[in-house]
């Protein structure tokens, strides 16, 4: 279940969390990656924002790192 659920995030573009460690406080996330397609940092968004909104937060997200990577 794990490497399918990490195949789901690589091919989305991002990580999320919803509630699983504060309920009430969810988490989209994606990769910053360096010179030689190395992960060297993250960029994430974490509040209090419904389940709802990461299906828009989360593309965002990816889009954002993409241009920082």
């Amino acid at each position: 279940m794990l490497r399918e659920e990490l195949t789901r995030r690589r091919h989305l573009g991002f990580g999320q969390d919803i509630g699983e460690i504060t309920p009430g406080v969810n988490v989209v996330s994606a990769p910053v990656f360096g010179m030689g397609g190395r992960i060297i940092g993250c960029i994430f968004l974490i509040g209090t924002f419904p389940e709802s909104m990461i299906e828009k937060y989360g593309p965002q997200i990816a889009d954002i790192t993409q241009q920082v990577s």
